[in-house]
């Protein structure tokens, strides 16, 4: 098992992401701070891909997309995380699955990596690409 975490930490961290900070920056420049609407609730689960695995949480993006128009509302909960920049901890847990690229099967260099994410991390996600290359125009 150590084997496997110590490969994947190597393969998963890869290129360092731009500063929040500077994204930030961007996105109140540009005057993209608003609230999320729920019509960016509502556009980021379209852009959810039906079909996927779940991951740590168990919710499936099909399961939010068809539940009523109450429970998106709850859904409406990302603006906590946006108005603190504080991304709650199991948004950020990634179940990790090594598939078989080819080879042989006992080195870990023939597997790639798959992450099974949080739905709501998913859609928090997109929401942040709207906005940022919104602002960025």
């Amino acid at each position: 098992m150590e084997r496997w975490y110590r490969y994947f930490k190597t393969t998963l961290n890869g290129k360092e992401e731009q500063e929040a900070e500077t994204v930030q920056s961007e996105l109140e420049d540009k005057n993209q701070t608003d609230d999320i609407t729920m019509l960016d609730v509502e556009d980021a689960l379209q852009k959810l891909k039906n079909g996927k695995a779940a991951g740590e949480d168990l919710i499936k993006a099909l399961q939010i997309k068809y539940m009523s128009w109450k429970g998106k509302e709850m859904i409406h909960r990302i603006n906590v995380p946006w108005r603190t920049s504080n991304i709650p901890r199991e948004w950020t847990l990634a179940v990790i699955l090594p598939i078989h690229k080819k080879g042989e099967s006992s080195k870990c260099s023939n597997y790639r990596p798959i992450s099974l994410l949080n739905v709501c991390n998913s859609e928090y996600e997109i929401v942040l690409e709207k906005r940022y290359i919104g602002a960025r125009f």
